[in-house]
């Protein structure tokens, strides 16, 4: 998620985070597809595919990030998250048929409020450089009807945990996009709407 207060220097924020992830993917491909490749280096990966996405890129910009890795067998998730982007793991309930409870989520990272760590460019030539090596990592066990988003602050600062879990009862059968959609729609709602969010709770506090 490219930090937005580039704009103000106009140069496009969104990028970089473009750029990063094109090159993050392609890197990683290129990891998993050596001889030499290991599964139980899952975390040392997505460190190594962020540090060569981010050598490639000449654009100023900065970003924060979060990236995931599934085991080959669907049972183990992988997260590195830097900055205040972040995933939630949903599970569906024991007790409720439809219904989905929260399992696991990353926590933000932040050098003060409204500062996340962000992942930049050399030649962003900021006063604070974060690398791929200062995130985050967490490993979650998965079971079958797991849902997993992964989303940037646009969504974390505008919908509550609770909110989340919501809109995902009864949407365990939709497609990952229409689950995107969906979520996306309510926090662009919730951040022009009256209503409380993490961000004006966490601003008065």
């Amino acid at each position: 998620d490219g930090v937005g207060g580039w704009a103000s220097k106009g140069i496009d924020s969104g990028a970089f985070s473009r750029a990063l992830a094109t090159n993050t993917a392609n890197a990683l491909d290129m990891i998993r597809s050596s001889s030499e490749y290991h599964a139980e280096a899952v975390f040392d990966d997505l460190e190594m595919a962020l540090d060569a996405g981010l050598a490639d890129i000449e654009v100023k910009g900065s970003t924060t990030a979060c990236v995931l890795s599934v085991s080959p067998d669907g049972r183990v998730a992988n997260f590195l998250n830097v900055g205040d982007s972040g995933f939630h793991i949903f599970r569906p309930s024991e007790g409720a048929a439809g219904s989905m409870q929260l399992v696991a989520k990353s926590s933000v990272q932040q050098h003060d409020f409204n500062y996340p760590f962000q992942i930049s460019s050399w030649a962003a030539n900021v006063q604070k450089r974060d690398m791929p090596s200062d995130g985050d990592r967490y490993e979650h066990a998965l079971l079958p009807g797991d849902i997993i988003l992964i989303s940037s602050d646009g969504v974390l600062d505008n919908l509550f945990d609770e909110q989340m879990s919501s809109i995902l009862d009864g949407w365990s059968d939709a497609s990952a996009a229409d689950v995107a959609a969906v979520i996306a729609k309510r926090a662009r709602e919730a951040s022009v709407g009256d209503e409380a969010t993490p961000w004006t709770v966490a601003l008065q506090a």
